[in-house]
């Protein structure tokens, strides 16, 4: 059997969104009350959000002014951390998408948990409506399959609609923005963004946003 991944306390965007465990007590979710809370169990499903792609996604998504009352298609969903998130930061509705199984089982799982089943629906990849469309497409998986699926999450992405994409080391950014022509990328991000060279791993995760124009 898979190693369960535990969840780690983690806060967003100046503690405007948080990750929790399942068991957090009910006097540290009082504490909690004015800011978006995800409760997560991974389950079998990649996604803790101990992972830097995933902080990565939950910071950006958190510091969005344009995310309450959008679409969201979290492309790759594991757990459904990234869609639980935007629905908890007010999304209207978001749709997951995975190969696995037990993915779409976990983010079922957890939309309940989190009280936002409503919002959620889930597709193995083939499944989704060919008319599906979104003010935020979010991928965070890897390089490759970041630059195979380019055709398609570009175009489930409405014109000004914002693209997240994660999962990618920083020498990869480059190539991953060339199958993307349709969107206007702001420079990639890192957890490692101000601190000193000294302190930079060699090999550093990074994450994509860009807004579709073309």
């Amino acid at each position: 059997a898979l190693p369960v991944q535990p969840v780690e306390e983690l806060s967003f965007a100046d503690g405007r969104l948080w990750l929790l465990p399942r068991d957090a007590t009910p006097k540290r979710l009082a504490e909690l009350e004015a800011a978006a809370v995800i409760k997560l169990d991974p389950g079998l499903a990649f996604g803790s959000g101990l992972h830097p792609t995933t902080q990565l996604c939950l910071d950006y998504m958190a510091r969005m002014a344009d995310l309450p009352g959008a679409r969201v298609l979290d492309f790759g969903c594991g757990s459904g951390v990234l869609a639980l998130g935007a629905l908890l930061l007010g999304a209207v509705a978001a749709d997951g998408v995975d190969h696995d199984p037990q993915a779409l089982l976990a983010t079922r799982d957890n939309a309940a948990y989190n009280g936002v089943a409503s919002g959620m629906t889930v597709f193995m990849p083939g499944e989704l409506p060919s008319q599906s469309r979104y003010q935020v497409v979010v991928a965070n998986i890897l390089a490759n399959p970041l630059i195979e699926l380019a055709g398609e999450l570009s175009e489930r992405l409405l014109p000004g609609g914002t693209l997240i994409l994660a999962g990618l080391l920083a020498q990869q950014a480059e190539a991953v923005q060339k199958a993307y022509p349709t969107i206007k990328f702001d420079p990639p991000a890192s957890l490692n963004d101000g601190a000193p060279d000294s302190e930079r791993p060699a090999e550093s995760w990074v994450r994509l946003q860009g807004i579709k124009v073309g």
